[in-house]
């Protein structure tokens, strides 16, 4: 099984941790989701313990298991920024290529891409409010932010057979249940 293989990885084991935070912005659990079939990795933790130079990477990975041998990808990168200007989308895109095509497919690639292993789904978490919609959601729908429908439309190449898209999310989205 992945995640008991993931455990058990000697250079990921410092790194597991219980929840996905970062200056309060963080990525929720529902609580109905058994702990022991769900596993939070911080991505960056491990790359500023372990590779240096450090390439630009998440914040954390979330593996989630919903059947024996089937699994959702979380990654995720947290940002409590108050203006568009605190990030940028070539870095933001940086970031998720890093865990996807280092962590997951060079580093532990014999983990992440055994052939008995399916994916769900794989979901780019980009957490962040940079334009205060979480203190006015009425500004919501009149002021769309230009930079993150831009960070909308970048296509990140294809991994483990799926196109996949950063979606912007405001703080502090839950992980659902797989059913």
């Amino acid at each position: 099984m992945l995640l008991d293989a993931l455990r058990n990885e000697p250079t990921i084991i410092p790194h597991l941790c219980a929840d996905c935070t970062e200056n309060g912005i963080g990525v929720g659990i529902d609580p109905t989701i058994v702990a022991d079939k769900l596993l939070i990795i911080k991505v960056d933790d491990y790359y500023h313990a372990n590779v240096h130079p450090q390439p630009k990477s998440p914040d954390c990975l979330i593996v989630q298991q919903c059947e024996e041998n089937t699994y959702s990808i979380y990654i995720a990168e947290l940002r409590d920024i108050d203006s568009p200007d605190g990030f940028s989308i070539k870095e933001i895109v940086e970031k998720f290529e890093t865990c996807l095509g280092n962590f997951m497919s060079e580093r532990f690639g014999i983990l992440f891409h055994d052939t008995n292993y399916q994916y769900r789904s794989i979901k780019l978490l980009f957490v962040t409010d940079p334009y205060g919609y979480k203190r006015q959601p009425e500004k919501q729908n009149k002021d769309r932010g230009l930079k993150l429908d831009n960070l909308l439309s970048v296509r990140i190449p294809k991994y483990f057979g799926k196109h996949l898209y950063i979606e912007p999310m405001l703080p502090n989205p839950t992980i659902k249940s797989c059913s």
